[in-house]
């Protein structure tokens, strides 16, 4: 069969050659007409994933895009599809795909911020800090959505001082980008100095009314703020149209916590407009009705019966302190089946009852028993009422468990710290500083991070971590005046006298805390003025007579 074959094809060759002639020419002529059907399929699984993803089929509307491009990678439409939906899904291979459209000589700034947002997600800096230079490169560009994305690059390397700049700069050009103006006064309340939070805030709010609510709530929660520009933003607040009960009681007792003289009085006013069926507002306007004392308010609005966590706390509370007390112990007995709060707060609310009938072996026992029940997620709750009773100590040492013993307490230290500070409670604060563990610092903002290198330097704690990081603050934020002065301290710890002395007469205006006096003093040798002494740690006075 295999000869005969051989015998057909050399005596046949003409018609070989002309078959094989004619079936090339039927292959380039189809060539077109299947790479047209090609182009022609793509289109459709476009369509299809664009029609998957408005009936929010999202797996199967990805698949569909992945598809359409394997078929037509030429198709920019498609292709942005796909890098839009690879970003939105964080998609590991996203900035390969934004890659894609970049290349394309119809990218847009859409894509060139697209393709950064995605090298962001992928953790890559490098890549991050390359697609921004070629879209400046490329666009030219000046726009709120490349500085944005700038300062945001600057601050994933904790370079706040120079992404404040950007934002700064981007904010001046762009006044009208929410988008800018958000970020600008996050970093700020992260890294601002006083004097350039108290610049912040009168600018906002001598804005001709009304001023942008986001501003104004950006105002009142600056706790390194003086109180009077806080309560100044609450009342703006306040005046507000379509305020919702929740957002009255919030900002009201924000106001009272300020020392308002009217905001109780204002709180007890809203009673009028409660739904009781709404427990989530309910719950919020008696924990406020609490906070100021209107104990019988809470007894009237909240039921027996309620089945509601913080209602039934907030009962049980109300009904301690207007002495209602069998009800109380009733509620928190150890033996109920059913419990409605956590285990700490009704063991501290049977404390609290056991206190205000006179009982003081069973106030101390139940005392005891909250604390070893409680968790982090009660730590808010306790703490408040701890500080009430001047348990000050008790306090103390549940930051100190809970920050040495739970994976996530490295976030409580600052919490701690500021306690400590606050209590005066020196052997709170070192055992604090003991803990602190350099690695986890660069979660903390830069004030919180100045704070324990000062300490660390004052009691000579993890010496080499803390001149390091008093260095890498005062280099990140040269205009900081605190931070001068504390790479001044950390000089001293070297031994560098002259540089130290050197750094803080370059130095200029009056100090922004007692801390930078202190220095001032130890340093160049000048008097703490005597009235100033009791505000010292006895370490913090040790060191001047070190000098």
């Amino acid at each position: 069969m295999k000869e005969q074959f051989v015998y057909f094809l050399n005596k046949r060759s003409f018609w070989v050659g002309a078959l094989s002639l004619s079936i090339l020419t039927v292959g380039f002529a189809l060539k077109p007409a299947y790479r047209s059907f090609k182009v022609w399929r793509a289109q459709n699984i476009f369509s299809d994933s664009k029609e998957l993803i408005e009936e929010e089929a999202y797996l199967r509307g990805f698949e569909r895009a992945q598809a359409a491009v394997m078929l037509n990678p030429r198709n920019v439409e498609a292709l942005r599809h796909l890098a839009t939906l690879s970003v939105d899904f964080g998609h590991p291979l996203a900035y390969r795909y934004c890659d894609l459209v970049l290349k394309s000589e119809e990218a847009n700034e859409e894509d060139w911020a697209r393709s950064v947002d995605a090298a962001f997600q992928a953790g890559e800096t490098k890549q991050v800090f390359e697609n921004l230079t070629a879209w400046k490169y490329k666009e030219g560009s000046q726009s709120a959505a490349f500085a944005l994305r700038e300062a945001k690059a600057f601050l994933s390397l904790s370079d706040y001082s120079v992404a404040l700049a950007i934002l700064e700069e981007a904010r001046a050009a762009h006044p009208t980008s929410v988008d800018v103006r958000d970020l600008t006064l996050a970093v700020l309340s992260f890294v601002g100095s006083s004097s350039a939070l108290q610049a912040a805030a009168e600018e906002i709010l001598a804005r001709a009314t009304p001023i942008d609510r986001k501003e104004l709530e950006w105002v009142s929660q600056q706790k390194r703020l003086p109180h009077a520009p806080r309560l100044r933003a609450l009342e703006h607040l306040l005046s507000g149209s379509e305020l919702t009960l929740a957002d009255q009681t919030r900002f009201l007792l924000d106001a009272y916590r300020l020392g308002a003289n009217n905001a109780a009085e204002r709180i007890q006013s809203l009673m009028t407009q409660v739904k009781r069926a709404d427990s989530e507002t309910l719950a919020t306007y008696t924990t406020a009705l609490c906070e100021i004392g209107s104990y019988e308010s809470v007894l009237e609005l909240i039921p027996e019966t309620s089945e509601d966590r913080i209602l039934q706390r907030n009962r049980l509370f109300a009904a301690i302190e207007t002495e209602q007390l069998d009800e109380a112990f009733a509620y928190s007995a150890l033996d109920r089946s059913q419990r409605l709060t956590t285990v700490a707060e009704e063991t501290l609310l049977r404390a609290l009852a056991y206190l205000k009938s006179g009982e003081t072996l069973q106030h101390k026992n139940s005392l005891a028993q909250a604390i070893d029940a409680a968790e982090v997620a009660d730590l808010p709750f306790l703490s408040l009422q701890f500080q009430k009773l001047g348990y000050t100590d008790t306090l103390l040492k549940l930051y100190e468990r809970f920050s040495t013993k739970s994976d996530f307490g490295y976030r409580l230290l600052p919490a701690w710290l500021k306690l400590s500070l606050a209590h005066r409670e020196e052997a709170s604060l070192q055992r604090c500083i003991k803990s602190l563990s350099f690695k986890n610092l660069a979660i903390y903002p830069p004030q919180d991070r100045s704070a324990f290198t000062y300490y660390c330097l004052v009691f000579d704690l993890h010496r080499q971590e803390a001149i390091r990081e008093a260095e890498t603050l005062a280099s990140r934020f040269p205009q900081e005046k605190s931070f001068q002065s504390l790479l001044a301290l950390a000089q001293w710890r070297k031994g560098e006298l002259q540089t130290a002395r050197a750094l803080l007469k370059k130095l200029t205006g009056p100090s922004d805390s007692s801390t930078e006096d202190l220095v001032q003093a130890l340093i160049l040798g000048s008097d703490l003025p005597q009235q100033d002494r009791d505000t010292y740690f006895e370490a913090e006075l040790a060191l001047l007579q070190s000098r």
